[in-house]
């Protein structure tokens, strides 16, 4: 007798356990292994974040809780799981608070070229040297990945490297890891806001004075000056301007690009 309700015990547990780890509500079954992703990661841009997965896929104004995330903010990924074909990150703030929002608004690091003439690759061999343009100080991009001692980057802005100071879109580029640039967030909020500044003076539609204003913008906002900052200096000294005093405006590189976690 004693052998039978054992025997129905071990069946029980069993039954309960499958349930347990069923395809339900609360299964994981559609969340990928995070072992392999960077686990501290950098806004690209300003976003919301919500609080709830939920409201995955709802537009800003019909979410109650949620944060504006700024450019440049470091988070936590803690989980990653996908709705349809689109995969989503749950972060953490140093406050400990979390919020979801989407993969593509975060980056492992920023890259900003400090030397002077560094040539791009269109492949991480030095056999493929990109040879219409080379790239030069406070050239902004996101990290894609690393292979071969070389760093696939993503520029988002057009540069003036082109014959003449002629537009051109660099897009996905190789360079030599280590080598002539610098990841840091600060000199990443110059970077940003020069490529901000030259997508208005070299974009499709150029609108000098919002450049102006963006230029402006960083440098009345700066405690101190890294790499770069004369870079912006230099821009805006070619328009005539040699002194910017305090806070000139609040259109910067904080600037909300998603409205909602979509």
């Amino acid at each position: 007798m004693k052998k039978l309700l054992l025997l129905f015990l071990i069946i029980a547990l069993s039954l309960f356990s499958c349930k347990k780890s069923g395809d339900g509500a609360g299964s994981k079954k559609d969340i990928p292994n995070i072992e392999n992703v960077e686990k501290i990661q950098y806004l690209k841009w300003g976003v919301w974040g919500y609080a709830n997965s939920e409201d995955i896929g709802k537009e800003t104004k019909d979410v109650k809780d949620k944060k504006l995330l700024e450019f440049g903010n470091k988070v936590e990924i803690v989980d990653e799981f996908k709705s349809g074909d689109k995969t989503y990150y749950k972060i953490k703030l140093p406050d400990n608070n979390t919020y979801y929002v989407s993969a593509n608004v975060l980056t492992e690091m920023f890259i900003v070229i400090t030397a002077t003439d560094v040539i791009p690759y269109s492949q991480p061999s030095e056999d493929y040297p990109i040879t219409k343009y080379k790239l030069q100080p406070g050239d902004f991009a996101y990290f894609n990945k690393k292979q071969n001692g070389f760093i696939n980057i993503e520029f988002i802005s057009y540069l003036p490297r082109g014959k003449n100071n002629s537009s051109v879109w660099v897009g996905e580029v190789w360079i030599p890891e280590g080598i002539g640039y610098v990841t840091d967030t600060k000199a990443a909020r110059d970077g940003y806001t020069l490529a901000l500044a030259y997508n208005k003076l070299y974009g499709k539609n150029p609108k000098k004075e919002d450049a102006i204003k963006i230029l402006e913008t960083r440098l009345g906002e700066l405690t101190s000056e890294t790499e770069i900052t004369y870079v912006i200096k230099n821009l805006l000294n070619e328009f005539g301007i040699t002194e910017v005093v305090g806070d000139t405006g609040k259109e910067d590189s904080n600037t909300v690009k998603n409205e909602s976690v979509e």
